[in-house]
């Protein structure tokens, strides 16, 4: 049989009530947690343990954390997980992310289909950079892989929509800096470099080498580009 939680005594304060438990513990609760427990029986007490009331008041204040960071703006589970005092042990506090992800206040997969489009077609990431961002982002790994598969997200066509995107910016950026200074631009050397400029900043969003060798080349550089 559970041991009952005795209550000795409780002080009021201006904004809730200082509890003195039977086990000698004295904890402060809010007057919504003072009267949703019964904290003010002192001479019935509790029909459940010190333990038990502890573990419903810290999942409830977890709910409470939670779904106010919810409110404020979309965010994944990780996110909120951080957001919720760390005095709370992790048992409730997950049980209350559970409660928040059933209430539809928190959605990582639907989180995770935006960011991943966002990441691909704007960003223009690689799925290596993708996960990784989404990883630090908190979603979990199920979510991204979801997302993933969900968009049909592919590297080869974001590593071209990259080139693509690199070339142009650059080609802009050479018209508006020219100065009308005649330079071999055909040359081995300045393919190579060239070359060099765009793996970098493929390498940059996170794409694999052996694809960033076989795309970038210098057969694939435009004659005339230049990347200062």
């Amino acid at each position: 049989m559970e041991e009952k939680c005795e209550i000795k005594a409780y002080e009021q304060k201006e904004d809730g009530c200082l509890v003195t438990f039977g086990n000698g513990e004295q904890l402060f609760f809010s007057y919504d947690e003072f009267y949703k427990y019964s904290l003010f029986d002192i001479e019935n007490g509790l029909s459940r343990s010190f333990e038990s009331l502890m573990d419903s008041v810290y999942e409830d204040r977890a709910f409470s954390q939670g779904l106010r960071e919810a409110l404020k703006s979309r965010k994944t589970s990780g996110e909120i997980r951080k957001a919720i005092a760390k005095e709370i042990p992790e048992e409730p506090r997950e049980r209350a992310i559970e409660r928040l992800s059933e209430e539809q206040y928190i959605d990582d997969k639907r989180y995770a289909v935006s960011f991943v489009r966002k990441c691909a077609e704007e960003k223009l990431y690689a799925l290596n950079m993708i996960r990784l961002q989404g990883k630090i982002k908190g979603l979990p790994e199920e979510a991204v892989e979801y997302a993933i598969e969900y968009l049909e997200t592919d590297d080869r066509q974001t590593a071209q929509k990259a080139l693509k995107k690199r070339e142009k910016e650059e080609k802009q950026k050479k018209k508006e800096l020219q100065t009308g200074k005649k330079e071999n631009f055909n040359s081995k050397k300045e393919a190579m470099k060239k070359a060099q400029k765009l793996a970098s900043y493929l390498g940059s969003k996170g794409f694999d080498f052996e694809l960033i060798k076989e795309l970038v080349n210098t057969e694939n550089i435009s004659e005339g580009d230049d990347y200062d």
